[in-house]
Parts: C-alpha cells; structure tokens; sequence
C-alpha cells in the first residue's frame, strides 16, 4: 500500500485494550485534498483510530504510514495536525487566543525560540482562516464552545499541517458554527491540498462537504464516495447496523 502520493495508510489495523478488541483488520488510504468523514455508533473504535494515527496509541497488529513512512520512522510531526473533542477549559486560564494559536508553532520553531516574522505571519494567517482574529486577544477561558473550537484549528493550521485529524470537534456547537467550521475545512482541502479525516455521527450534515465516508464498527464496514454509499441500499444498510450497534451498547450498559 505504501506511495509518497498518500497522507495516510493504515494497512489492517487491529487495536485492543486488554481482551476487548477495539479495532480489527482496517485498511484505508487518503490522498492530499481528500476530506473524509470517519462515522460509526458509539464505541465504535473511531476516537481510538484517531488516536493510533496521531502516535497516542501502538497497534497491536498493521502498519500505519504518514506521507510514505512508517509511524515508527515518522519524524516530522508538524505535517499532522490535530483537534480533539471539546474540552472544557479552566476559568480563568490566563492565555490569551493569540498564545494558544501561536503554540501550534511550536513544532516548527522548537519550544525556546522567539516568534520569527515568518511564525508571525503564519500565526495570523491561521487566525483569519478559523475566524478568530477578531477575539486574539480574548483569554481562552471567556470563549463560547464554538469559539474554542475554531481557535484550536487555528492552533492546528499554525504548524502548516498537511493532514488535519479532527476528533468530533463540533460536538455541543450549534449548526451555525458547525457549518463555518465545515466550509473552513473544505476550503482548506480546494486551496492548499490539505487531507482532512473528520471524525462524526452526523452524516448528513457533512454530506455537501465530505469527498468519501468511512463507517467504522470495529471493522471497517464501507469506504467510498457518496455515490458509492448510494447504490445497492448502503446507507440503509449501514445506517440499521448503526442503529443495531447503538442498541447493543445500550442494553449491554
């Protein structure tokens, strides 16, 4: 599967914790400009995937490789960027929007070195993209969910990421933001090629901004353009294995 023409290839990728099999036998590839949307009910193993892919976890069996490379050999981090799901963040955290944004740089500069003028004019290019220069100056602590979020993308494109890794990050933010949010990202993929994989249950929403879909339950149960997910009842049939999952889960707790 290897190609220097790939962001990412996860090549049968198992994944468990103690006896309980997370993730068996995944295999996918996205390509620079690709915006792929990972769904799947709760539990599905979509979080752990993101995870693995960004060094956090070790598969148990399967390769993962990053611009050609295997994750193991893989040095050149700041290519990756990634937003986990929402945190709360403490009252009163004294780091202004404009720090936290400028800590994306961090990876490219190292952790001592002084703001160069080439990290400053990455730093607000970020902020105009993700929206959030207007607030620069805002203390992180005093922002609405939403605009957390935005300022952690912004945080991510400071480092000039070829493949963006996005954990659920517009869980709790109303539809408005979640659609800014969307068209930023795709208007990242179209302009400078960046590969995003974007972790949801809400396919429809992101329908009009995704190139393909992945449904994960464990397994990778389908990869491919919307057109594919169409024919031959797909998205019937995912949708009620789903569903099927989801009440499962439920009964099991």
């Amino acid at each position: 599967m290897k190609s220097s023409h790939t962001a990412l290839q996860l090549d049968r990728i198992s994944f468990q914790f103690g006896s309980n099999l997370v993730l068996e036998d995944v295999s996918l590839e996205v390509r620079p400009g690709e915006f792929i949307v990972l769904l799947g009910p709760n539990g599905a193993g979509k979080s752990t995937l993101i995870r693995l892919i960004v060094g956090l976890l070790r598969p148990n069996a399967g390769e993962i490789n990053l611009f050609g490379t295997p994750i193991g050999r893989f040095k050149d981090w700041p290519r990756i960027g990634y937003v986990p799901q929402l945190t709360s963040t403490r009252p009163g955290f004294p780091a202004t929007v404009d720090e936290v944004v400028a800590s994306g740089r961090t990876g490219k500069r190292g952790l001592l070195r002084r703001l160069t003028h080439v990290d400053r004019v990455r730093i607000d290019s970020a902020l105009d993209a993700a929206g959030v220069a207007p607030f620069r100056d805002r203390l992180i602590s005093n922002l609405s969910g939403g605009q957390h979020q935005r300022v952690m993308l912004a945080r991510a494109l400071a480092g000039e990421p070829e493949l963006l890794l996005l954990d659920e990050p517009a869980a709790g933010v109303d539809a408005a933001t979640k659609g800014e949010l969307l068209r930023i990202l795709k208007g990242l993929c179209e302009a400078q090629g960046i590969a995003v994989v974007y972790v949801s249950h809400d396919w429809e929403t992101l329908r009009p901004f995704a190139t393909k879909a992945a449904w994960l339950d464990r397994r990778l149960l389908f990869f491919g353009s919307w057109e594919d997910m169409d024919e031959g009842g797909n998205i019937r049939q995912l949708g009620e294995i789903m569903a099927a999952s989801e009440h499962f889960r439920h009964e099991e707790q």
